[in-house]
């Protein structure tokens, strides 16, 4: 692949290559014929470089793309703006327009206002009244039926149609999730 030179690189071998032996340093008339010269050549060398870019498929893009496919007979589609389903966790409003984007910088614009709730408000189960802590629930639960060696067992649903049994859910993580309710 061909990589254009710097301006400051090119100015040093012209000066480097001059035959002239005086008058070679900033502000001489030979110094500043050179250096606009530089100029010149560092941007050809930059329009080199990019119609190497679009000369191969690999590394073309946009009209040059199209050309490049059209000679082999491939001919190539408008773009199409992605569709997709988000998956938000939390609480709160999603209005139409909204960005959203994902860890490769993909950027996504939501189509329509969406209202988020948390699976419990979702489903309208009731809040639990104002006077019932999460910690006096977290300690009747002791008392429950389903209180085995110290431990309570939920029975949660996997999938639809297929039940758990769980043993292995603590106090602290039983009321850290009542308080979130």
């Amino acid at each position: 692949m061909y990589k254009a030179r710097e301006q400051k690189d090119i100015l040093q071998e012209m000066i480097n290559n001059s035959k002239a032996k005086t008058g070679l340093f900033e502000g001489t008339f030979m110094y500043d014929a050179l250096s606009s010269n530089s100029i010149e050549i560092a941007k050809n060398e930059v329009e080199i470089e990019e119609a190497y870019k679009v000369a191969f498929a690999d590394t073309s893009y946009g009209e040059y793309l199209t050309m490049l496919a059209k000679q082999i007979g491939v001919i190539r589609k408008e773009a199409t703006k992605a569709v997709g389903i988000l998956t938000i966790k939390g609480t709160g409003t999603i209005y139409e327009g909204a960005t959203f984007a994902t860890e490769s910088g993909i950027q996504f614009v939501a189509t329509e206002n969406k209202e988020i709730k948390e699976l419990y408000a979702y489903f309208d189960f009731p809040a639990l009244p104002e006077e019932l802590k999460a910690e006096d629930i977290v300690k009747e639960t002791r008392h429950d039926k389903k209180m085995e060696h110290g431990k309570i067992k939920f029975i949660l649903l996997d999938k639809v149609g297929e039940a758990a049994i769980y043993q292995d859910v603590t106090p602290e993580e039983m009321l850290t999730v009542l308080e979130r309710v």
